[in-house]
């Protein structure tokens, strides 16, 4: 994917948002927990 990497040297190889260290499921946990896209952007 374009947006979405993983390297073993980056947060042990758990998917990140590219360029960040912003684990692709830390995301998706706030939004299944029901908070809103904009609520997650920093």
């Amino acid at each position: 994917m374009k947006w979405i990497t993983a390297n073993p040297k980056i947060c042990h190889g758990k998917p990140v948002f590219k360029g960040t260290r912003i684990l692709v499921s830390d995301v998706l946990e706030l939004l299944a927990s029901g908070m809103s896209i904009k609520e997650t952007r920093v």
